[in-house]
């Protein structure tokens, strides 16, 4: 059975379930608001729901407890990993952390803590965690290009 089966194109790839809906939509507002790059919202919770994380440049999980139950994100998971699309997630949970197979995916990533627009804007020395975010999603974009260049060379 194929879940991954989604063939829109994107820049960046949000995916969330229903309870990270709010962060995810947060974060897909202030990337739409960049010119330069396509970003994709996709609710996996919807009946017929698929990912389109085969076309996407970076994927940007929403992780909440319901996410990590959900089988076709596991898959969306497995498929970024086979791909080797950049993985940039999202807590959207204060008091949870991924275990099992989601704590296994993301070890070694960097990932965000964003719950709500005060903790997404919330002043962290110079800085805060939205234009973080935004940079990482940025380093890992263009770090997957250098990458192809680098294997094309050889």
């Amino acid at each position: 059975m194929n879940l991954i089966q989604g063939d829109t194109e994107y820049n960046i790839l949000i995916c969330t379930v229903d309870d990270g809906a709010a962060v995810g939509q947060l974060i897909y507002d202030a990337f739409t608001e960049q010119k330069e790059v396509s970003v994709g919202f996709e609710n996996l919770s919807k009946p017929n729901a698929v990912c389109s994380v085969r076309q996407c440049d970076v994927f940007v999980p929403i992780l909440t407890p319901q996410l990590e139950q959900t089988p076709v994100c596991r898959a969306a998971f497995e498929e970024a990993r086979r791909y080797r699309k950049p993985i940039v997630p999202v807590i959207a949970v204060r008091t949870w952390k991924p275990e099992d197979w989601l704590g296994l995916t993301i070890a070694g990533c960097t990932f965000f803590r964003i719950y709500d627009q005060e903790s997404a804007y919330e002043q962290f020395y110079d800085t805060n965690r939205m234009t973080d975010l935004s940079v990482e999603v940025v380093v890992s974009h263009e770090n997957k290009y250098l990458i192809k260049i680098f294997f094309f060379l050889l």
